[in-house]
């Protein structure tokens, strides 16, 4: 005997999926099915283009912190340097939103330490100046990088939120999950990229007073020529 009720049911609720689905697709929103719009295709190439900012990233942030240790250790500023050296050594064991964050942060910190030094005024022992001849050069290569990241930051950001707004409800967590590192580096890079420019204007005068040699470069992207 059919189970009239148990018909009834099933076909209720494929009604109700079927006006779920549609009415989702159509207002944009994620579908509550677990599937989504995205291609594989798609999102493998987002997460090509989080693979290839967060690498390019980490490259110049590492030429700009060790080249801060440097300067920051010629300085006296030995607990600072420390605190770089340890910040590249954290990167190097993985990229992931701390490690980052943290590069970020005793970097900018480093920043405010150089900038306050006045270094115009100072004198420096002969060992330091050795060490500020190599050290200033990469730095300038090292926020030279970081700038020219920048329209790599929102053409990935966009790349990833359109992902995310794409994504399945079921899918949402995984994929803000898969791209969170690559998120972090492209809303957090270009406010502290001019964070490092609060420094390069008083290390170029200072190079070019002491026959520091500048890269090429770094002329038509940092200020200060």
């Amino acid at each position: 005997m059919i189970n009239y009720r148990i018909v009834i049911s099933s076909m209720a609720f494929c009604i109700l999926l079927s006006i779920t689905g549609t009415a989702s697709a159509g207002l944009g929103f994620p579908s509550l099915l677990g599937t989504s719009s995205n291609s594989s295709s798609d999102m493998t190439a987002t997460a090509n283009m989080q693979t290839k900012l967060i690498t390019d990233f980490i490259t110049g942030e590492k030429s700009v912190l060790s080249s801060q240790a440097d300067m920051t250790k010629a300085l006296g500023l030995s607990d600072q340097a420390a605190k770089l050296n340890a910040a590249i050594a954290a990167l190097g064991t993985g990229a992931t939103n701390k490690s980052i964050g943290d590069a970020i942060g005793v970097s900018e910190s480093a920043t405010d330490q150089i900038s306050k030094m006045k270094l115009g005024t100072m004198k420096l022992s002969a060992d330091a100046k050795a060490t500020m001849t190599h050290a200033i050069p990469e730095y300038l290569l090292g926020v030279v990088a970081l700038i020219k990241l920048k329209p790599d930051y929102s053409s990935f950001m966009s790349a990833a939120q359109k992902q995310v707004s794409s994504a399945s409800i079921m899918d949402v967590t995984k994929v803000k999950d898969k791209l969170s590192v690559g998120m972090f580096v492209a809303s957090n890079g270009p406010g502290y990229t001019e964070s490092l420019g609060k420094t390069t204007s008083d290390l170029i005068t200072y190079a070019k007073g002491n026959n520091i040699s500048i890269p090429k470069d770094a002329t038509s992207l940092l200020p200060g020529f």
